[in-house]
């Protein structure tokens, strides 16, 4: 019933409600605002995008890309098949081409599934990467650097 009433309301009314709410969704001028790509997982409602922007202080604006695997079951061999690195590489070139400039995947599974080593767990991130050139954060790695330093 809140939905409705919101896409109810005068367009400017909506932008200024969310604007107050959320500052970083304050779409004003866009163009000088950072952005980051989050990969999701494969057909799954992610949250992260939204939360991210609630919690940092500065204005940003995030994109998500989604795998194209409607039937992914998240099996150890799912999460380390070769069909699923090209697609978050394809996520990953997809969010470049979208402006932005950090790409961050926050799915735990997978860094880690089906890896013997911590090599192998950064080679996945930096394949990724070097699809766009553009930094990119896998969560667990994130916090074995953070641990490290």
């Amino acid at each position: 019933m809140e939905i409705k009433a919101m896409a109810s309301e005068p367009t400017d009314s909506r932008q200024s409600q969310t604007g107050d709410q959320h500052p970083s969704l304050n779409l004003g001028n866009v163009s000088s605002l950072p952005a980051v790509g989050f990969i999701s997982p494969p057909a799954w409602l992610d949250p992260a995008p939204y939360e991210f922007t609630t919690v940092i202080q500065e204005p940003v604006l995030t994109q998500q890309a989604i795998p194209l695997l409607p039937d992914f079951d998240f099996s150890f061999e799912n999460l380390a098949s070769e069909v699923l690195a090209e697609q978050l590489c394809l996520c990953a070139r997809t969010l470049q081409a979208a402006g932005c400039s950090v790409v961050v995947e926050v799915g735990n599974p997978f860094t880690w599934a089906n890896v013997t080593s911590e090599a192998e767990a950064w080679h996945r991130n930096e394949r990724i990467a070097s699809a766009t050139n553009l930094p990119t954060i896998m969560t667990i790695l994130a916090i074995v650097d953070a641990l490290r330093s």
